[in-house]
């Protein structure tokens, strides 16, 4: 990881421990995007993450901080939400990569692990996982990070869990019951009030063809533009 360097829209770590075995990494504010988007109760946080103008600030970090990542050759792997975290200025910090491990959540966007037919497993959330990655054959690449952020993006502009509107037929169906809905074609719903733009892009990000996937360089160069505007929580 010292091939990073500090990078502001990186979580630095400063070191760890063995004995526990222990990560010591920058304490970040505010705490994860996830939590900010749905969970959070602060009236002037909440003002603040349902204005475009800041929502718009915290996509560029994030992609600024994939860039970093791909320059080195780092393919996160489970870019979510849950793993950015946002400094009290509002720089989002991407956080958690070259760290995977199996874990198990219990919401829309179910994650962890599964073990295919041929005894090799796959990591991810299972909401913002590219559908080639359930095959074995196929290991993450940086176009499976555009995926998961083309996800995001969606989930920041609407603030709402992706396949929230498909989690009763989810149930009983397994923890990549919604990965398993996206390979058949399936994507997160997008708000009818998205600007085309947007709405354009994000399809973009997770077309079902990865070599179709833009860079982050190529996102970060498309959504910078002053005219390129991120709609307000109460507009759509």
């Amino acid at each position: 990881m010292s091939t990073l360097g500090k990078h502001p829209n990186l979580v630095y770590l400063y070191g760890y421990t063995l004995e526990p075995p222990c990560l010591v990494m920058e304490y970040v504010e505010l705490g994860s995007l996830s939590h900010l988007l749905h969970y959070c109760e602060d009236p002037e946080i909440e003002a603040k993450i349902t204005d475009g103008r800041i929502k718009k600030k915290l996509i560029l970090g994030v992609v600024l901080g994939m860039i970093q990542l791909h320059a080195v050759n780092i393919v996160h792997g489970d870019l979510k939400p849950q793993n950015i975290l946002i400094s009290k200025d509002y720089t989002a910090k991407v956080t958690d990569f070259g760290f995977a491990t199996l874990r198990g959540k219990t919401s829309s966007s179910i994650a962890s692990s599964v073990t295919l037919d041929d005894g090799s497993a796959v990591c991810g959330t299972a909401g913002y996982m590219a559908p080639e990655l359930l095959s074995s054959s196929n290991p993450p690449e940086y176009s499976s990070d555009v995926y998961s952020f083309g996800v995001m993006l969606n989930e920041v502009i609407q603030e709402e869990e992706p396949y929230s509107d498909q989690f009763r037929k989810f149930l009983g169906r397994g923890p990549f019951a919604a990965v398993n809905y996206a390979k058949l074609g399936n994507r997160p719903k997008i708000n009818s009030r998205t600007p085309a733009f947007l709405k354009n892009f994000i399809e973009k990000c997770w077309n079902r063809d990865p070599r179709s996937r833009p860079s982050f360089q190529q996102i970060f160069n498309d959504l910078k533009p002053s005219h390129v505007r991120f709609p307000n929580s109460f507009e759509l």
